[in-house]
């Protein structure tokens, strides 16, 4: 859903899309998170979109870093769904 909100921002504002995803060494992906990866990578293919994976153990550094390389402008954040219960 997120994605989708941010490819008709885009399109709005006639500016390129890119989908960001920080991975962190330290660690490893489930199957579940690796399968929900890969389903944004498509959806952001079907979009037109950039999808750009970088590697860091500090997430807010490392969307720093890509937003002042990329000259991004406007930003939307995103998470996981967990339940109460996880939280």
């Amino acid at each position: 859903r997120l994605i989708r909100r941010g490819a008709r921002l885009a399109e709005y504002m006639n500016a390129p899309l890119y989908v960001l995803y920080v991975n962190n060494p330290d660690h490893s992906l489930k199957k579940e998170e690796a399968t929900y990866i890969e389903k944004c990578r498509l959806i952001g293919r079907e979009l037109h979109s950039e999808f750009l994976e970088v590697c860091g153990d500090n997430v807010a550094q490392e969307i720093a870093h890509v937003v002042n390389s990329y000259r991004i402008t406007q930003i939307m954040f995103g998470q996981t769904h967990r339940s109460l219960w996880q939280k």
